[in-house]
């Protein structure tokens, strides 16, 4: 008498992400294969998805296969979309990831290669300092206009100066990665991929070996004059 064979393990595969708010927000694509939770191998239903995330309080890290690409995603829930059981695919095991270190970092990419990235979440450096974060971001124009308004409410009144700043750094924290896609839109860039990464450096090396051609907007190039030899 033989034993019946085991059910073989399948993962879940994504359809229609821009059908949902978050699907979109994460750039998720038709086909993407979700394969493991907090950086451990998945294989379950939507429903067991769906339970997980549920579970835990905080965002879980997704790891998704796009063609021969992964890449981990934040997300608070597991309705990304419409999802179908697929027979799972043979994976690198991955370390295991603790998603309260990271954080969602938009990929804004040219046809040319080029790419700029921000965080998706508001940064303390926005809350506390805007002027100093616009300028970083090189948002020029919300720059002038956010120090014209100091300038203005200043000369009226300290506390109104106060006042002031406290107002706008909260909408620079809350919406400062609007003003960023705006701009980068405005130089040929369109939002291309969402990672999770601790910190902007790390989201600057998990692209590059996504996209080992690619291109830093305002990393100067060996031909730029300011870098030539004299």
């Amino acid at each position: 008498m033989t034993s019946a064979e085991s059910p073989r393990p399948t993962m879940l595969r994504l359809t229609a992400p821009s059908s949902t708010t978050l699907g979109r927000a994460l750039r998720l694509q038709d086909g993407d294969i979700l394969h493991a939770i907090n950086g451990v191998a998945y294989h379950g239903d939507e429903f067991e998805l769906r339970r997980r995330i549920s579970a835990s309080k905080n965002p879980v890290a997704l790891g998704f296969l796009r063609g021969k690409q992964t890449f981990v995603v934040l997300s608070t829930t597991g309705r990304l979309g419409t999802w179908e059981a697929v027979p799972a695919v043979d994976m690198i095991e991955m370390a295991r990831i603790n998603p309260d270190f990271l954080v969602n970092w938009e990929v804004l990419r040219g046809a040319d290669g080029t790419y700029d990235l921000h965080s998706l979440s508001g940064t303390l450096l926005a809350l506390l300092a805007a002027p100093l974060w616009l300028l970083q971001m090189r948002l020029w124009i919300p720059a002038a206009a956010f120090l014209a308004g100091m300038m203005v409410s200043t000369v009226v009144s300290p506390l109104m100066a106060g006042s002031v700043y406290l107002a706008a750094g909260l909408h620079i924290w809350n919406g400062g990665h609007k003003y960023f896609r705006k701009d980068r839109q405005s130089r040929g860039l369109q939002p291309y991929i969402v990672i999770a990464a601790p910190s902007e450096r790390a989201a600057h090396a998990i692209y590059k070996k996504l996209e080992p051609q690619s291109r830093f907007l305002f990393e100067r190039s060996e031909s730029d004059p300011a870098t030539a030899e004299s």
